[in-house]
């Protein structure tokens, strides 16, 4: 979090003309909570993002489940690159829930200055939530 942290506040020192969102992100899934940064300039841009949370499925879970992102922007639309980091695994579950790498597709919509978007990784049948503010 804290090299992330210091992206955001680089790029928002360097980006005074460009759109700039910061999201709370939220993932259902595994409980996740994180933070997402966006930059876009005009109508190409980029985005990366950072979660962390814990799958219980009953007797199964799994702890420590980071999830980095990196992605375009075109418009409110979005595509990007995840990868995923497991700590303890107890259980077994299917060859996609343990992949390290996937991809997501994203949509972001704003109302003045605050903004959501919806991330959906197919791979892992994963969905996010982002709430954010422009600046």
């Amino acid at each position: 979090m804290k090299k992330l942290t210091i992206i955001i506040l680089f790029f928002s020192c360097i980006s005074l003309n460009a759109q700039n969102t910061i999201f709370f992100s939220f993932q259902p899934c595994d409980m996740g909570v994180g933070l997402r940064y966006d930059y876009q300039p005009k109508q190409l841009g980029l985005y990366t993002s950072m979660n962390y949370g814990n799958y219980r499925l009953g007797e199964k879970y799994i702890n420590n489940h980071i999830k980095t992102s990196v992605g375009l922007l075109y418009q409110n639309y979005s595509i990007g690159i995840n990868c995923h980091q497991f700590g303890e695994i107890v259980g077994k579950y299917s060859k996609n829930t343990l992949n390290p790498i996937s991809f997501e597709l994203g949509l972001k919509a704003s109302i003045s200055r605050f903004c959501a978007g919806i991330r959906f990784d197919p791979v892992k049948f994963e969905g996010t939530w982002d709430f954010g503010f422009n600046f």
